[in-house]
């Protein structure tokens, strides 16, 4: 009799045992967060974010003439300014806005002025003539600029020393094709008021709102093809600590995305891994998913831009971060290892 007592408890602890590791599994992802030693502990992301980011100086995005009472003057004519080029100093002024050309300006006694240009890795000067404009009299260098580039992402982790992973690829300005010369930036609180929804060959878009020249809540450093990486500066209290997951232990399968698609709060949403690459070193476009989630469908037919960064997790684990959408298929994007977030 003591025997059946002791095999009956042992089957009841093995049964409680079960149902104990159903309530952890892929099935409920806000149950528990795993531990697993494997990996490394950071804040669960999934915050939409508003994402202001420029250069060492001031991006030139077109060069052009003056209208001064003599007829149109184009002060950098023959210099070899281009599209592209980052100004960074007029006459030896450091600039940092349009504002500041104006000013520095004003600092010369002469039209004749030096101008300090990035382009790459290389740095030059060129010796120009301004031009006075007709209307105010100012002196002007005849070139369009823009001191930032801005736009909506997704956060996607915090580390405990307050350091941030967000979009999983890089910001790139449409108009220049200048990328990781973007590196120096800010992220704000942002609000997800609208959703234009994917189409077939038409990407989609979440549409949010956010004041550029309010309290930020974090400082840009680096933009390179795995994100947007810097120094997180608000508060921690509203995010979750979990445990990240290697490339190796990520499987095909059930899984889900943290992602906002209105107001503030973000929630999860069902896909399926259909691929993971055998990637060595950091590479992107580490895994493709689907969305299977009806109710993400339904709202935005899909991956959006703005849901770039959007956590992947699988288990119970961050494995990773929504990248890019199939162009032709809205259903379906890549995603990244979160590993080669975290190098960085």
């Amino acid at each position: 009799m003591k025997k059946q007592l002791t095999r009956f408890f042992i089957s009841l602890f093995v049964i409680a045992t079960v149902f104990f590791s159903l309530g952890f599994s892929n099935d409920n992802p806000q149950a528990a967060f795993s531990s697993a030693s494997s990996g490394i502990e950071v804040y669960l992301g999934g915050k939409p974010l508003g994402i202001e980011v420029g250069a060492e100086g001031i991006i030139i995005t077109g060069v052009g003439a003056v209208v001064t009472n003599a007829g149109l003057v184009t002060p950098l004519k023959h210099s070899d300014v281009r599209c592209g080029d980052i100004l960074l100093s007029v006459g030896g002024n450091a600039v940092k806005t349009p504002a500041d050309i104006t000013s520095a300006l004003k600092n010369v006694p002469s039209n004749n002025v030096i101008i300090k240009i990035k382009r790459g890795d290389n740095i030059f000067e060129a010796r120009v003539t301004a031009a006075n404009d007709a209307l105010t009299g100012e002196k002007r260098l005849g070139v369009s600029v823009r001191d930032a580039v801005s736009g909506v992402g997704t956060l996607t982790y915090i580390k405990h020393d307050k350091s941030f992973g967000a979009l999983g690829h890089h910001i790139t300005d449409n108009e220049t094709g200048l990328s990781e010369e973007l590196r120096y930036g800010k992220i704000f609180d942002c609000k997800i008021i609208g959703v234009k929804r994917a189409q077939n060959n038409r990407a989609g878009e979440l549409q949010g709102e956010f004041n550029k020249f309010g309290e930020s809540i974090g400082d840009i450093y680096n933009n390179n093809k795995y994100g947007i990486f810097g120094a997180y500066t608000g508060s921690l209290e509203e995010f979750k600590p979990i445990t990240t997951a290697s490339a190796s232990e990520i499987k095909n399968g059930k899984a889900y995305i943290y992602s906002c698609i209105q107001g503030f709060a973000p929630d999860f949403y069902t896909i399926d891994i259909i691929k993971t690459n055998i990637q060595e070193n950091p590479e992107t476009k580490s895994m493709v998913i689907s969305v299977t989630d009806k109710r993400l469908l339904e709202r935005t037919g899909g991956i959006v831009q703005g849901m770039s960064g959007s956590p992947i997790i699988q288990n119970g684990r961050l494995v990773g971060a929504v990248t890019h959408v199939f162009v032709n298929d809205a259903t379906k994007g890549y995603g990244l290892y979160i590993d080669w977030m975290l190098q960085n």
